[in-house]
């Protein structure tokens, strides 16, 4: 049976502080309707993570971002354990781990989360938490970069290019360079030879 997310049967049951609640209440919208309580809190629980990451209607704290990831993560939501993959790569709110990091984003990459798809082949490419693997790398690029991952699409045009766990290919390098030549691309803030995807965003 659905329910709405209210304050009176989310907030209440997760436990959020007075500011906490009046934060999310302001960037979650409350009429969406959930199949369950599980559901209800893993989302709830990852805004407030992404909330805490950012220092968005809360002061700054990348601990407590770590522990709202975690409970929505441990409950299945894509994106918490796409964000909890992040923080234990970068070593925000947690000593950094590539294989905790490894972890949370082949789980998010399984359920077909794009930006976690691309670190996850950023991880086999680069050989870190796992043994170096090209052709994993290659699978992963190629999975995000069939739903639109710009970053994606520019590193198999990359293996594509210098024929790496492929056939080398210049006209698919050059079909897959062409796809990613977005409008922001010169001036996103990600070097994408030395740092995964950092794409963290609300969901409803």
């Amino acid at each position: 049976m659905k329910r709405k997310i209210t304050k009176g049967n989310v907030f209440k049951d997760i436990g959020f502080t007075d500011a906490e609640a009046i934060a999310l209440a302001m960037r979650v919208d409350l009429t969406v309707e959930i199949e369950n309580n599980n559901q209800e809190h893993a989302i709830v629980q990852y805004n407030l993570g992404v909330m805490y990451r950012n220092g968005d209607g809360v002061p700054q704290d990348h601990k407590t971002a770590l522990k709202w990831y975690t409970l929505a993560a441990e409950q299945g939501h894509a994106d918490a354990q796409f964000g909890l993959g992040v923080m234990y790569d970068s070593g925000r709110g947690v000593i950094q781990d590539d294989k905790a990091a490894l972890k949370w984003y082949t789980l998010a990459a399984e359920q077909a989360q794009d930006s976690a798809q691309y670190n996850l082949g950023w991880m086999y490419d680069l050989g870190r938490g796992v043994i170096q693997d090209d052709k994993a790398a290659l699978k992963w690029y190629t999975l995000a970069a069939e739903q639109g991952n710009t970053l994606a699409q520019l590193k198999l045009g990359g293996m594509y290019e210098k024929g790496r766990g492929v056939i080398q290919d210049d006209k698919i390098a050059a079909e897959l360079y062409a796809l990613a030549e977005a409008p922001w691309w010169k001036t996103y803030n990600v070097y994408i030879d030395s740092c995964p995807q950092e794409k963290i965003e609300h969901k409803k």
